[in-house]
C-alpha cells in the first residue's frame, strides 16, 4: 500500500458528492468560500483515472432543460444505478432540498425522475448507497428544525416509489456526516456527529443494517479503535471497511489517518501506507477504482500569524488537490517511485515511462484539464 501521487489545481470543493463509473470519477456540486450564488447552476467535473485528466462536465442552455438542471448544492448525497447517478437531499444557501435529481452518465443531462410514496423530510449530511434495486437514506439534519434523522428511508429505483423503512434491533443516534459502505445487503455506517449535540458528540462505532431483516446490528469490535469523528470518507476492499481522514471539533484535530476494519472479524487495525501522506482533512471523498483509492479535496486548517497583532490562529482552508494510493502497486510503480525519490536520471528511460514520470513527479503534478 503506497501513495503514489499527488495532484494540486483540482477544482475547490468540499461537502460535494463523487461516485465512479468504470474508469471515471463525477464528482458532482459542493461549494467553495468563493462561491455564494445560490442560483448557480450545478457543476459536475470529470476525473478519467487513467489519464489524470479532468473535464467539466457541460450545463445546458437549452431552455427546455434549463428546469431540470439543478442548483448548486453540498451536503447532498449520490448513488450509481446503472449509467446513471441519483443525487438526493443536500442544501444551498436559501435551503435543503428532497427533490430527487438523476444525471445520465451517457447523455450527460440532468432529469427530475417523478416519484410516489413517503418521501423523506429534506435534509443535508445524510448517508445513502444501492443494494438490489433500492437506494438507502440514512441520518442528516436540517438547519431550521429537527428532522428525525436516524429513520431510513428506501427509493425503489425501479417503480421510483419512495417508502420508510421500519427497523429492529438497536439503531444508532441520529447522525449526520458520516461514513457508508454497502457490502452485500449490508449498509455499513461509521462515525458521525450526533445530531444536536452540545458540545458536538461523535459515534464511535460502526455498525450495519441487514437490509433483508431490517435489523441493525452493532458488532462487539476489537483492536484499535479510531478516534471519534465526523465527516470522514469510506471504501470497502478486499473484505475490509477502510475509513480515512475525517474532524473532532471538542479537540480541534483534523485526520489523516488510516484505520481499516476487518469485516468478518471484527477487528479495526491502523494501516500505515509507504508515500508521503496527504494534508489532514474533512468533508473530502475517497473513490475506490480497481485497486487504487482517489482522495479529493475537503477542509483542512492551518496556522495564520497576524502581523498587526502577533496572534496565531487555526484557519480552514478548502483543499483542491487529488491524491492516490495504490492498494497493490505493482514493481513498475514502486521503480518508478524509487527513481522519483533519489532523482535518478531518466534520460535511457523509453518515452512511456517519461511520461508515466511526468504525471506522478511531485515538481510537475499539476492538474490537466481537457
Amino acid at each position: 500500500m503506497h501513495w503514489t501521487l499527488h495532484l494540486n489545481g483540482a477544482p475547490r470543493r468540499v461537502e460535494h458528492a463523487a461516485v465512479a463509473l468504470g474508469d471515471k470519477i463525477y464528482f458532482i456540486g459542493g461549494y467553495c468560500e468563493t462561491e455564494v450564488d445560490f442560483k448557480k447552476p450545478i457543476v459536475v467535473n470529470l476525473l478519467n483515472t487513467r489519464t489524470y485528466r479532468w473535464s467539466i462536465l457541460p450545463t445546458t442552455n437549452e431552455r427546455e432543460l434549463i428546469s431540470e438542471t439543478p442548483y448548486l448544492l453540498r451536503g447532498h448525497s449520490a448513488a450509481v444505478y446503472g449509467d446513471k447517478i441519483y443525487v438526493w437531499g443536500g442544501r444551498n444557501y436559501a435551503a435543503e432540498c428532497d427533490v430527487l435529481l438523476c444525471f445520465d452518465s451517457v447523455t450527460l443531462k440532468w432529469s427530475r425522475p417523478k416519484v410516489t410514496g413517503s418521501i423523506p423530510d429534506a435534509r443535508y449530511g445524510h448517508t445513502a448507497c444501492v443494494i438490489d434495486n433500492c437506494m438507502y437514506i440514512f441520518g442528516g439534519e436540517h438547519s431550521s428544525r429537527p428532522v428525525q434523522s436516524n429513520d431510513v428511508h428506501c427509493l425503489d429505483l425501479l417503480s421510483m416509489n419512495w417508502k420508510r423503512v421500519y427497523t429492529n434491533g438497536d439503531p444508532p443516534p441520529c447522525l449526520s456526516f458520516s461514513a457508508v459502505q454497502a457490502v452485500g445487503k449490508r449498509m455499513y455506517i461509521f462515525g458521525g456527529v450526533c445530531v444536536g449535540s452540545t458540545p458536538t458528540n461523535y459515534y464511535p462505532d460502526i455498525v450495519y443494517l441487514d437490509t433483508s431483516t431490517r435489523r441493525w446490528h452493532k458488532p462487539i469490535a476489537s483492536g484499535s479503535k479510531p478516534p471519534v469523528r465526523g465527516k470522514p470518507s469510506a471504501f470497502v476492499h478486499n473484505g475490509y471497511f477502510y475509513v480515512f481522514g475525517g474532524y473532532n471539533a471538542r479537540s480541534g484535530e483534523h485526520f489523516n489517518d488510516i484505520h481499516r476494519f476487518h469485516l468478518e472479524k471484527n477487528e479495526w487495525k491502523i494501516v500505515k501506507p509507504l508515500g508521503e501522506l496527504p494534508k489532514a482533512r474533512h468533508r473530502h471523498s475517497s473513490l475506490l477504482v480497481g485497486e487504487k483509492v482517489f482522495v479529493f479535496g475537503g477542509t483542512s486548517c492551518f496556522p495564520f500569524s497576524s502581523v498587526s497583532t502577533g496572534l496565531t490562529a487555526m484557519v480552514l482552508f478548502h483543499r483542491n488537490d487529488v491524491h492516490v494510493l495504490d492498494l497493490s502497486p505493482s514493481l513498475r510503480t514502486l521503480c518508478l517511485q524509487v527513481v522519483i525519490k533519489h532523482k535518478l536520471d531518466t534520460n535511457i528511460l523509453p518515452q512511456d515511462l517519461k511520461r508515466e514520470l511526468f504525471l506522478i513527479s511531485p515538481e510537475k503534478s499539476v492538474v490537466i484539464y481537457v
